[in-house]
């Protein structure tokens, strides 16, 4: 699953502002208009347009923040940083 997040430079607690200034200062680096000697240009764009469009609306940045922590429980098998959550250990 792709990390919106980490794709626009954002921490997970950005405020719509900064998600959008984040988005607005990629795009102009690797827009396909602005990048045309650079092939992976318009991947990344598409990317960044992806992320944004998920963030910077908030029903779907809540839902698109409740499945990335289901993934991350089910690739971690239940723990973060090596420990476990909740239970004896």
């Amino acid at each position: 699953m792709k990390d919106y997040y980490k794709i626009l430079g954002v921490k997970r607690t950005a405020s719509p502002l900064e998600i959008k200034q984040a988005f607005y200062s990629l795009a102009k680096i690797y827009h396909p208009d602005v990048s045309r000697n650079n092939p992976i240009a318009k991947e990344i764009f598409y990317e960044i347009n992806e992320a944004y469009q998920v963030l910077s609306n908030l029903e779907k940045r809540l839902k698109y923040s409740v499945e990335y922590q289901k993934y991350l429980m089910k690739n971690t098998n239940g723990t973060i940083n090596n420990k476990s959550r909740g239970g004896r250990t």
